[in-house]
């Protein structure tokens, strides 16, 4: 469970460090700007509180920059937490193989 939330909190800063500097003011200036933005926010969100697009961008290209980094989350998390849950698991197999020997060595 420490290794799923791990994943979801290393991965929301990633995604979230991504979305500030690569979107957010770039793609878009927020009315209601706050000096960051969030990547959970919904597109139409900004549009119907009067956020004006940067030149070059549509509001269908932001609704699909959106969805790509919240894929990349969700991806994200679920790696960081497996890699996590791996180590962990490799680390207390290790521990059990090696007492294990212990117990042989002591034995012979």
């Amino acid at each position: 469970m420490v290794s799923v939330f791990q994943g979801f909190l290393l991965s929301f800063f990633l995604t979230m460090l991504a979305w500030n500097t690569q979107i957010e003011h770039r793609a878009f200036y927020c009315t209601d700007d706050i000096g960051f933005g969030f990547f959970w926010e919904d597109v139409n969100d900004h549009r119907g509180a009067g956020d004006v697009l940067a030149q070059g961008w549509t509001w269908k290209q932001l609704e699909v920059t959106r969805a790509i980094y919240i894929t990349v989350f969700w991806l994200l998390c679920v790696a960081i937490g497996a890699c996590a849950f791996a180590v962990f698991f490799r680390e207390s197999n290790m521990g059990a193989v090696n007492q294990k020997l212990k117990l042989d060595v002591s034995e012979a």
